[in-house]
């Protein structure tokens, strides 16, 4: 039973990392003016471990990023 909790909520995350949601908080993260240290280095352990824990996922987050990045810098019509 235990195992499969912990399975339940690893599921979870791993959907949330791969959601808008997160993409979108950490692309607000990535547009503070005041970025502050601590904010950073939370955000660049995440990606390591994405990285880390799945290549395909971490490479797909950071095209998504750069998409979302740069069509929210567009000039609206």
């Amino acid at each position: 039973m235990k195992i499969d909790k912990n399975l339940d909520h690893a599921i979870k995350l791993i959907k949330y990392f791969e959601s808008q949601a997160f993409i979108d908080e950490i692309s607000k993260l990535m547009r503070l003016e005041d970025f502050c240290e601590g904010k950073r280095e939370h955000l660049y352990l995440v990606l390591w471990h994405l990285k880390e824990s799945d290549f395909e996922l971490f490479s797909s987050f950071l095209q998504q990023c750069f998409m979302h990045y740069h069509t929210s810098q567009m000039p609206h019509r």
